[in-house]
């Protein structure tokens, strides 16, 4: 009977410990962007070659990031949920890459990230213009192609003075 019990805690023990997934691999470090330290509100993003993102983390303080954790494959599922030891992780500083890492469960690494990001000035342009209300709006249209005609006719009776 003994032998039964010790036998069911074995088995028991050995399924609960190939079921857990891996240790996520942190990294974490300092964060300059352009050439100054990162403000808050940055995104620090970790993905594999597969395009799978395993982790992210919005900065919190001026000049640093992390932790990060990016959370390894499940050896026990059939998706791929994240690198597996000895793959590469790629780390995206808003959407822009920065580098590369090899990643390995349970490490905590430290990566000092100096990263060039492109902003879309003119994705913010509407924002920079007066809200205009729909019939300000066509008022302005009305002024803007009476000026084009005031304009067409003003060079038209310059040529025929001319003449």
């Amino acid at each position: 009977m003994k032998l039964i019990a010790i036998l069911l805690i074995l088995i028991t023990f050995s399924i609960a410990a190939t079921a857990l997934p891996p240790i996520p691999h942190e990294i974490y470090g300092t964060i300059t962007i352009n050439g100054h330290s990162a403000e808050a509100g940055h995104t620090v993003s970790i993905f594999t070659r597969q395009r799978e993102m395993c982790g992210s983390y919005t900065t919190k303080q001026k000049g640093t990031y992390g932790l990060v954790s990016c959370k390894g494959d499940d050896p026990e599922s059939e998706e791929k949920e994240g690198p597996q030891n000895s793959e590469t992780a790629i780390i995206f500083v808003d959407g822009t890459k920065y580098g590369e890492f090899e990643w390995h469960s349970g490490r905590i690494t430290n990566i000092n990230i100096t990263a060039t990001v492109h902003k879309n000035y003119y994705a913010s342009l509407p924002s920079l213009l007066p809200s205009i209300e729909k019939s300000d709006a066509l008022f302005l249209a009305l002024v803007a192609i009476n000026a084009l005609l005031l304009g067409g006719l003003i060079l038209m009776m310059k040529r025929m003075l001319q003449e």
